[in-house]
């Protein structure tokens, strides 16, 4: 194999490129090689059973000058893989194990994109996404607030009275798609939403005044 670049181990200070073309870390493998196992950089971190927080790699790029002339974009790790073989690509891999619960593989404190530069969300996904496994997708459930100000939630379930509810959600907009399945059937008519205040409630109504059936919602939005 071949390879280009610099390693710096045990320095005293971190290391700056003085060339915005030459990489600080480049390996390549010749057509004749089997390519790494693993990977290019491999980056190992343990704390010995300490319950100090470890970081295995920080990357960080910054813009210190706030004028017109550096208002450009700051891209703190671009992560390009060729493969020209038959084996699996893989851009970013994260392995996390141990003996506690809380795993995180990403942490932010903005929006994310797959598929798109320009996230509107937390998260926002440009494509199609695939769920796979026993639970598929989990949702958060509303806790209806009973005389209380409307709750947050997209998702709950409710027993009418008389064929009514009114479920306060704060979550719920003047666009919701909102989706009503009867749980149980207890003098059951038909369920629509009769009406709606964005960020505070909606009203789920029976065709059947007697209606004291389950009903389980759950908001969608376009």
């Amino acid at each position: 194999s071949t390879s280009t670049g610099t390693v710096l181990y045990n320095t005293a200070g971190p290391q700056t490129l003085t060339s915005l073309s030459t990489d600080l870390f480049n390996i390549g493998y010749n057509t004749s090689d089997s390519g790494p196992a693993l990977g290019a950089l491999i980056n190992v971190v343990g704390n010995g059973g300490n319950s100090t927080t470890m970081s295995g790699l920080t990357d960080t790029a910054r813009n210190l000058k706030a004028s017109n002339v550096n208002a450009g974009n700051v891209t703190a790790l671009v992560d390009t893989v060729g493969n020209s073989g038959s084996g699996t690509q893989i851009g970013l891999k994260v392995t996390m194990s141990g003996t506690g619960t809380k795993y995180a593989a990403l942490t932010t404190g903005g929006n994310n994109g797959i598929g798109t530069g320009a996230p509107t969300e937390i998260l926002e996904v440009t494509g199609n996404i695939r769920i796979s496994g026993l639970k598929g997708l989990k949702i958060t459930e509303w806790t209806d607030p009973g005389a209380g100000a409307a709750t947050a939630g997209t998702m709950g379930k409710v027993t009418l009275a008389a064929g009514t509810k009114i479920v306060k959600t704060s979550s719920v907009t003047a666009n919701s798609r909102i989706i009503l399945t009867a749980q149980t059937g207890i003098a059951p008519g038909t369920l629509y939403v009769s009406a709606r205040t964005a960020g505070t409630s909606f009203s789920i109504t029976s065709t059947n005044a007697l209606d004291a059936s389950s009903v389980a919602w759950i908001i969608i939005e376009p």
